[in-house]
């Protein structure tokens, strides 16, 4: 159903559709080399990296970090590990950083994190193709086709939270990935991507119009007018399927 290959898009490697696959598919499952219940410390990555399988750890070494090493903090490990190189910690931490997953966490409110070989070749678009989320009864993530994916598509997913605006999303993205966002919806020479920069800065709108109104005691009428309009911006933007539940 898959196969990892060059992105065109994005660089490196990406993974596609090998067949078309309807709306609605579960795509594929898949659990964590790595997984943390709290944010790790730069000790206990390199602890949990060095303890893969071979095959395992050469995988996670293959995976690409945004910043150079030299613009990282050098990391302090306990007594008894000053022959590790500080490089070889500041990559195996921006790796982790670069391409963890959240996680449930042990504590109310703070995420963990894991690496999850398949899913982080996936790469981000504003409009994405497939969602993922954490299923406890698996103890793994799944993935599933947001709409239906022709032969050959690249998967995509969103790395990003829903209904922010352009500028947000671009700066978020190059910041924490160091990747410039390409996709259809952050194209402005496009039509589609000059008609999305407007509805992203209307959602916002709407968001603030919508608080204000539950605040002051707007009345149903006013909410359900904001809620109508905001249904309509997403269905127009084509991200009904993934962020109706955030409105």
């Amino acid at each position: 159903m898959l196969a990892l290959k060059p992105s065109i898009k994005a660089g490196g490697l990406g993974l596609f559709a090998t067949q078309a696959i309807p709306a609605g598919t579960r795509i594929f499952t898949e659990a964590p080399i790595i997984a943390f219940t709290h944010p790790p410390t730069p000790f206990e990555i390199l602890t949990a990296v060095e303890e893969l399988p071979l095959a395992d750890k050469q995988a996670y070494l293959s995976l690409t970090y945004a910043h150079d090493l030299d613009e990282l903090p050098t990391y302090s490990l306990p007594e008894g590990l000053s022959d590790i190189s500080a490089d070889r910690v500041k990559q195996l931490v921006a790796i982790f950083e670069n391409n963890a997953f959240d996680i449930p966490g042990s504590s109310s409110g703070v995420p963990g994190a894991g690496i999850f070989l398949q899913g982080t070749r996936i790469h981000h678009s504003c409009l994405p193709n497939v969602s993922h989320s954490w299923n406890k009864q698996l103890n793994a993530k799944v993935f599933h086709a947001l709409r239906d994916l022709e032969k050959g598509e690249e998967l995509t997913i969103s790395y990003i939270l829903p209904f922010q605006a352009r500028e947000a999303r671009q700066r978020y993205l190059l910041e924490k990935h160091g990747y410039v966002c390409q996709c259809v919806a952050c194209d402005r020479e496009a039509i589609f991507g000059r008609a999305s920069e407007g509805r992203s800065n209307e959602i916002q709108d709407l968001h603030v119009q919508w608080n204000g109104s539950r605040g002051e005691g707007g009345g149903w009428m006013q909410e359900k007018v904001l809620c109508e309009r905001l249904l309509e911006l997403v269905e127009e933007e084509g991200l009904r399927a993934r962020c109706v539940g955030n409105l």
